[in-house]
């Protein structure tokens, strides 16, 4: 026998004793399995390094550290220490992810990095980290639970197991009101549809890669979402969370084993023509513990590996199928909404399926805010305005921030949003997140139903995912405005990073990027065209790399009211705040030019069309006051001048007509240091050109109040009372600590307050309820 001919004997007799040994395996090999616990209890006394694995940090964001301790077995550990807190909370791929290896001895567990340069010990539920720097730290554990856990099967779901009963399965097998993953079948079929389910992977610490807590979520019997306790791991596509051999997550979102876990998945079918060919892959948007881990993906293979169908595709319906890996993963709360849940018609926005979408309303003793304007105050006072008064009722909505909206012709409020959770209506959740990857950012769009704060709607419509930032690491939302039927969203870079420091302050995002362009819409925000600008060739053609000062970073619409009818020429105004060159160098701060802190006020305008709004050429910058005191409009940006100034205390900027009044109202913030309490205050003029003139300077106002803004729609009849749209409280203090909340009510989010302008108020001394 030739050795060629031997070789391949050898590797198939060879194959088919690997084949027969995992098909069969004999009672020897299953008694030799890794030890795999499936009651927390039950883990807790028997394995004393149960306790010890886990995530370690806050559970909320804006942490600077968090860390991912996963268990190895035999008092064996590795560690994972976080920038910027854990991940889904601000750590994302991009930021440190350094090693610790550590071991246990009795109940104290010691850990190190390969330098030896870090150092960490676990002992009664906390961790004490020494870093590089020799600093300590303490983290808490925590156990995080997903936001969609025990979530309820709307009235359209068609229940697959409440625990009851594994009727609807082929195969399926109930125990303690949990289904196994025991290759079980769901008996109907389905085209489109959103699934929501519930699964929790055993405790193996001896056990490794696909061994360990391993199962699978197939979609339509062919495209497997992977579960796995890859708690910890870098986030592959064979790891929970992954499409397998299809795409990784975004973010590795696995929660440590024998924690109860969400897949929230909307799944769009295969379409074919009529002759029965296929025109496109089916797609895919799947949450993992409630955060966005693939995100409108197209599933372009017939199926993945494994998939109980494995033959071409030619039908655009089939099963759910929970895949047997010889380990026990467990199931519960599984349901499912066939077909699609809102069809919405460009401009009449469908009736809310919910009743949740109602604002939070909070009431308290009205009172005026002290206005307490700064010796160095460049504005002169106003003579018609002196104070505010906040006349004691706050509504809001507890979602994402950036909500600047727009009163389009149909009497429908569109605005941005990003940053957050924004509730659907469909009872479903979006989440934005223009910072979570360069290549990977999203930002949402929603919409406001109603004609008193007190009595509102808000929900989302949908995110963008056509906004890449590269070269800078975020991109957010500005600008937005409807008009005529098409509605126009503009985006901005920001740079370096949420969580940076500048010696032993902490800063978030210190530096404020180009204004990339808009992108438009001509349904309302259901579907988009992006902008042909580039965060490297921006609208405007400037850079904020390495912190270099921008003009025009992010600017927003004047609000000229329903459909701009106010506008004076017809044109759309946009202010925005930046620096220069000269002021920047004269008091230079690390922050000096960021997304909520300035020295400048710049204007310009254009013709709103989709052919006009990214062009250049079609805008006009105001340059001035020529001799006889009248505004200089030029198309060369170059010879941009600022409509205001006042060095190291300017920042995010909106303006609102107020018709009856006659009045711009131009609201600044100035954002400190970019985390700690910032300042508002109120300009008045007759003209967007000036002369402005300041009614109040609110200290400390929110206590760290931003994006503030008047909406045109809900100023009242008596010409001087409306209300003040922000969000607010989205850090905490440098010494990790929440900022105070004032005036009461204020959240993160979308907040609403009523206030009147008052005339001839004397100085007052309470602030209000802290």
């Amino acid at each position: 026998m030739n050795l060629q001919l031997m070789s391949r004997m050898t590797t198939i007799c060879f194959l088919s004793v690997l084949y027969f040994v995992a098909a069969h395996p004999t009672q020897a090999a299953r008694e030799n399995r890794p030890k795999a616990w499936t009651d927390p209890d039950a883990a807790r006394q028997e394995d004393p390094d149960f306790a010890i694995q886990g995530e370690y940090g806050s559970a909320g964001a804006g942490a600077s550290l968090g860390v991912q301790v996963i268990a190895l077995g035999n008092g064996q550990f590795d560690a994972y220490l976080l920038q910027d807190g854990l991940p889904g909370l601000g750590w994302a791929p991009g930021k440190s992810r350094t090693l610790l290896k550590g071991m246990r001895e009795g109940d104290k567990a010691t850990f190190t990095d390969a330098d030896k340069k870090i150092s960490a010990t676990i002992h009664g539920g906390n961790l004490l980290l020494t870093g590089e720097d020799g600093k300590n730290s303490t983290l808490p554990r925590i156990e995080r639970n997903s936001p969609t856990l025990g979530a309820q099967p709307p009235k359209e779901a068609l229940v697959l197991f409440d625990g009851s009963s594994a009727e609807q399965w082929e195969n399926g097998k109930s125990e303690k009101g949990c289904l196994l993953a025991t290759d079980c079948t769901s008996k109907q079929r389905f085209g489109d549809y959103t699934l929501h389910l519930e699964f929790r992977t055993p405790y193996m610490p001896l056990a490794r890669g696909q061994g360990r807590g391993n199962s699978g979520v197939y979609h339509s019997g062919r495209w497997e979402t992977q579960v796995l306790d890859s708690f910890g791991l870098e986030g592959k596509d064979n790891e929970c969370g992954g499409i397998y051999s299809v795409s990784k997550p975004l973010l590795n979102m696995c929660l440590p084993p024998l924690s109860w876990q969400t897949y929230d998945v909307d799944f769009a079918a295969a379409t074919f023509d009529a002759n029965g060919k296929r025109i496109a892959w089916p797609r895919i948007t799947v949450k993992l513990n409630g955060v966005i881990v693939h995100e409108d993906l197209e599933l372009n293979k017939d199926f993945t590996t494994s998939a109980p169908i494995d033959q071409p595709l030619v039908n655009p319906e089939g099963p759910v199928y929970l895949q047997n890996h010889g380990n026990p993963v467990v199931y519960r709360n599984i349901w499912i909404v066939p077909g699609k849940l809102v069809a919405h018609l460009p401009g009449a926005e469908p009736e809310p399926l919910v009743s949740d979408l109602k604002p939070e309303i909070v009431r308290f003793d009205p009172f005026t805010w002290p206005s307490e304007i700064p010796e160095d105050c460049p504005f002169e006072r106003s003579k018609v305005f002196n104070a505010i008064r906040f006349l004691g009722v706050k509504s809001g909505f507890q979602y994402g921030d950036t909500w600047y909206p727009s009163w389009a012709e149909n009497d429908i409020l569109y605005s941005p949003w990003t940053d957050g959770k924004t509730k659907r209506l469909d009872g479903y959740t979006d989440w934005s997140q223009s910072w979570v990857h360069p290549e990977h950012i999203t930002t949402g769009q929603g919409v406001i139903l109603g004609d008193d704060p007190l009595n509102l709607i808000a929900y989302s419509i949908g995110l963008d995912k056509s906004s890449p930032a590269a070269p800078y690491p975020g991109r957010y939302p500005c600008g937005s405005l409807v008009h005529n039927g098409v509605w126009y969203y503009g985006t901005y870079c920001l740079g370096p990073g949420d969580g940076v420091y500048y010696g032993e302050t902490r800063l978030n995002w210190p530096w404020i990027g180009p204004f990339v362009g808009f992108r438009h819409s001509t349904n309302y925000g259901h579907t988009w065209t992006p902008t042909p600008h580039t965060p490297s060739e921006p609208l405007f053609g400037e850079t904020g790399m390495w912190g270099h000062p921008v003009k025009i970073g992010a600017p927003k619409f004047v609000d000229f009211g329903k459909n701009m009818e106010h506008s004076p020429d017809g044109k759309a105004y946009l202010v925005a705040h930046g620096a220069d060159q000269e002021t920047t160098s004269k008091n230079w701060r690390m922050w000096n030019d960021s997304w909520v802190t300035g020295d400048q006020i710049y204007l310009l305008r254009v013709t709103p069309d989709i052919k006009t709004i990214n062009d250049r050429s079609a805008y006009e910058f105001y340059g001035g006051k020529d001799k006889d005191g009248k505004p200089v409009w030029t198309n060369d940006f170059e010879k941009i001048k600022p409509l205001l100034e006042w060095d190291n205390n300017m920042g995010c900027v909106t303006v609102t007509y107020n018709p009856l009044l006659k009045k711009y109202i131009m609201c600044v913030t100035d954002g400190g240091n970019t985390v700690s309490r910032m300042n508002t205050y109120l300009l008045e003029a007759d003209r967007l050109d000036g002369d402005w003139k300041i009614i109040a300077y609110m200290k400390e106002f929110g206590t760290q109040a931003y994006f503030v803004n008047i909406p045109s729609k809900f100023i009242g009849g008596d010409v001087v009372t409306m209300w003040l749209l922000y969000s607010g409280n989205f850090s905490l203090d440098q010494n990790q600590k929440p900022h105070p909340v004032n005036p009461p009510g204020g959240h993160y989010g979308m907040t609403f307050q009523k206030i009147q302008l008052l005339s001839n108020e004397s100085p007052g001394t309470a602030r209000g309820s802290e």
